[in-house]
């Protein structure tokens, strides 16, 4: 092979060496790192979160050595709506710590979802369950401004799934400490669980689940941030604040 056929060779290589994330069964994300106001891309999560198979962001930014998302007026299912990949595995902790500033739009008649949360299989929503192929739960702000999760699993009540509520109200100008903790049941067992506590006390202790038929492992952290509920999203911009994402089992 000729030099220069080589070094290009060779060239390529490390190049895709470095294309291609991780898929991180551990992983701490701030964003100290950036300048004030950068335009946080897609390239920027993939560095820091790990592979992901699904990203759509409305608008992000970095404020303060903090991740500012929009949620735009008039909008619903408008936001973030991101997949992180990890490694596959029966259980997995993952935290988040949050805000929203003074006069934040809550709104009266939408479901929030909050960046925080677990999938497996096909990662079922919006009302299309999959109980032999997937699950999904995630962090949610309910009608009533109560925060919660949200499940698709297999023994749900309905086709859009069962909310879980805690009796914390989510209030605007406070930092939130919410981490989640899940674990898969065996096949054709009722033996999933799953916990969440906010701001370190124990808010939802469920066991007896049954996720999925086929026994689905936690293949996917979800990281969503959109009003949705066809309810009447405010008027006005809404802005979210993440410090600290992190994960781990």
């Amino acid at each position: 092979m000729k030099k220069s056929l080589l070094l290009s060779f060779v060239a390529i290589l490390m190049f895709a060496s470095v294309a291609f994330a991780a898929d991180y069964s551990s992983r701490t994300v701030t964003f100290n790192g950036y300048s004030n106001n950068h335009t946080y891309t897609s390239a920027n999560f993939v560095s820091d979160y790990g592979n992901t198979d699904y990203y759509v962001v409305n608008q992000a930014t970095i404020s303060n050595g903090q991740l500012k998302l929009k949620l735009p007026a008039n909008e619903e299912n408008v936001g973030l709506k991101a997949r992180i990949t990890v490694p596959q595995k029966a259980s997995y902790y993952a935290e988040i710590k949050f805000r929203v500033p003074s006069g934040f739009p809550f709104g009266n008649a939408n479901d929030m979802k909050i960046p925080l949360g677990f999938g497996g299989g096909t990662n079922p929503v919006g009302g299309n369950p999959d109980p032999d192929n997937g699950w999904s739960v995630r962090l949610f702000k309910n009608t009533d401004g109560k925060l919660g999760l949200y499940a698709y699993h297999a023994n749900q009540s309905s086709i859009w799934g069962d909310k879980w509520m805690t009796d914390v109200t989510f209030q605007a100008n406070t930092w939130y400490t919410a981490r989640l903790w899940m674990k898969v049941n065996n096949s054709n067992t009722n033996n999933g669980e799953v916990k969440l506590w906010i701001n370190g006390t124990q808010k939802i202790n469920k066991t007896g689940i049954r996720w999925s038929n086929n026994n689905k492992n936690i293949t996917k952290i979800h990281s969503d941030l959109f009003r949705g509920g066809a309810g009447d999203p405010p008027g006005s911009d809404a802005y979210f604040y993440i410090d600290e994402f992190k994960w781990w089992y």
